[in-house]
């Protein structure tokens, strides 16, 4: 083995490969469902577990690596002699040697992230018995991340002085009874005496007023998810919370990304210019409260704030004023740009509940403030009616959007889709609700060669099938060419079939473009002229998708 292999640093940055990637914001707003792909896979384990065995040179890094992250502590009390198991509890009986005790916590200081997935099947007077036998105070001393879905006594063991993220919440499911919150609670009060260099935190549970002010409490936050929740099945009263505008002050110093979710009211209303905030790091605003607020409370936001870091925004639903929606729209649009810095803010999600007076009266021309920012990403749903000129416009306005959301409820007509290809030359990304009903012919479909696209989500307005899967293959064909993804609800098993078909043929043009020996079986002529679609022999086209239908080639998936 070369000498250098032996250097600890060089060995922890290869070993860290085999960690799941993330970074202290991803964790901190991360919801309950995707707490799993924090955890190595077992065939990362497998790997790390036999380099520790094999070389001596590499024990100590892979099993830093092997211990980084745990969703279950039985290993760790395994290495005691007392350790049992009566039923489905596990326990500790008889004496804990002081060696034991050592390489007990020895192992523990490895830990950095702990998954705490419903109730312990450890029981707690174990961790009592073992942290009393080291005379110690925190069962993970090097705990930085701590991820749980429920409201369980337990959570104090695993408080640590290391913190940077707590991810917490209280679920549970239909037909089950809510685990007591005061556990929860509890616990996040006492957050900013036990943890104080936390900087990431995510609660998910009905809150109440102190909740609220344990948070003020963190000196060091910079990520802040707050929601206040309680399951659809459970029929309490949930008490609103709000957020007034000395609580947002109190944050406004040191925040970067702030997501507000449930059953919280922002109470913020423009006062006299010397009362103005500024959020001076915040970079990230996400606001989804229950129910909608009105896009006169956003106005309101950026009227009494500034966000001169300002580089993304989220805000749906929101309601609106339907006797004067332009009015609305424009007058929050004003003040998102005059609050944050200009060319910065390059990320916006707005989305407002339907309303068909509503939605009719908004035209791109009639929101030009709109046209003043410089995106890449774009998700909105009030322009209802769009021309390929405004497409152009758009373009203009935006050379370097990469991704791109426009929702409608009657569809958008094919040539927006054409448009859309012709104009964003930077777009990886693409969601657009558009009318299948009628398609143009593949011939009438221009070709674009180099477009970048490669995820395409589709919403067809009608329920049924693809009326000709072959011919709007080869119209995505020509303006995607380096397609790899398909979104598209399925409302039945015809429908569903009918879109794998549609891809399979997509993906056997995609290969005939870049195999002249499978072009030549299937007779397709890929022309120069950038005008033309190619020219199929369809039979043989069909024929081969249907059964490049069980492969898995262009990939099939649920929009978002």
């Amino acid at each position: 083995m070369h000498r250098v292999l032996i250097i600890r640093e060089l060995q922890r940055l290869i070993f860290d490969c085999f960690l799941p990637d993330f970074d202290v914001e991803t964790i901190a707003c991360a919801w309950t469902e995707s707490f799993q792909k924090f955890i190595p896979d077992r065939e990362a384990r497998g790997t790390l577990l036999n380099l520790a065995l094999t070389c001596r040179a590499f024990e100590d890094s892979a099993l830093d690596a092997l211990w980084w992250a745990m969703e279950d502590l039985t290993p760790l009390f395994a290495m005691l002699k007392s350790y049992r198991e009566v039923g489905n509890t596990k326990l500790l009986r008889g004496a804990i040697s002081t060696l034991e005790v050592e390489n007990f916590f020895s192992y523990a200081a490895r830990i950095k992230l702990f998954y705490l997935r419903g109730p312990a099947s450890i029981s707690s007077t174990a961790y009592v018995r073992i942290l009393a036998a080291g005379k110690r105070h925190h069962l993970l001393p090097s705990l930085k991340y701590l991820l749980s879905n429920q409201s369980l006594p337990d959570l104090f063991i695993f408080v640590s002085p290391n913190l940077l993220v707590v991810n917490i919440s209280n679920e549970c499911a239909e037909g089950e009874e809510l685990p007591d919150e005061t556990y929860i609670r509890t616990f996040n009060d006492s957050l900013a005496d036990i943890s104080p260099g936390l900087v990431g935190l995510r609660i998910h549970f009905e809150m109440t007023t102190d909740c609220l002010r344990a948070v003020l409490s963190l000196p060091n936050l910079k990520y802040l998810h707050l929601d206040n929740f309680l399951p659809n099945h459970c029929h309490e009263q949930l008490d609103f919370q709000s957020l007034d505008f000395d609580f947002m002050r109190r944050l406004s110093s040191r925040l970067c990304g702030l997501e507000i979710f449930g059953s919280i009211d922002l109470l913020l209303a423009p006062g006299p210019a010397s009362q103005a905030l500024t959020f001076r790091t915040l970079r990230k605003i996400n606001l989804q409260t229950e129910p909608m607020g009105s896009i006169r409370e956003l106005t309101n936001l950026f009227s009494v704030a500034t966000f001169p870091a300002l580089q993304s925004f989220t805000a749906l639903p929101f309601g609106h004023d339907h006797s004067a929606p332009v009015d609305d729209l424009r007058d929050f649009l004003a003040s998102l740009i005059g609050a944050t810095t200009p060319g910065l803010l390059s990320s916006i999600d707005l989305f407002t509940d339907w309303h068909p007076d509503f939605h009719a009266k908004i035209s791109l021309s009639s929101i030009p403030e709109l046209l003043r920012f410089r995106l890449t990403r774009l998700r909105i749903n009030f322009l209802q009616d769009l021309s390929a000129d405004d497409i152009k416009t758009m373009s203009a306005a935006w050379p370097n959007l990469r991704e791109l959301r426009l929702d409608s409820l009657e569809g958008f007509v094919f040539d927006i889709l054409i448009a859309v290809a012709q104009n964003f030359s930077n777009l990886r990304y693409l969601h657009l609700d558009v009318d299948l009903r009628v398609l143009p012919a593949p011939d009438d479909v221009p070709m674009v060669f180099c477009h970048p696209l490669g995820h395409l989500a589709i919403y067809p307005r009608d329920d049924g099938p693809l009326q000709n899967p072959f011919d709007f293959a080869v119209s995505l064909a020509n303006l995607f060419p380096h397609l790899h993804e398909v979104s598209a609800p399925y409302w039945n098993n015809e429908t569903g079939r009918s879109w794998k078909d549609m891809a399979a043929m997509l993906k056997v043009i995609q290969f005939a473009r870049i195999d002249p020996r499978l072009a030549q079986d299937l007779e397709i002529v890929i022309p120069s002229d950038s005008l033309c679609s190619p020219v199929l022999n369809r039979e043989r086209v069909e024929t081969l998708g249907s059964y490049m239908a069980l492969q898995p080639l262009v990939v099939l998936s649920t929009p978002e």
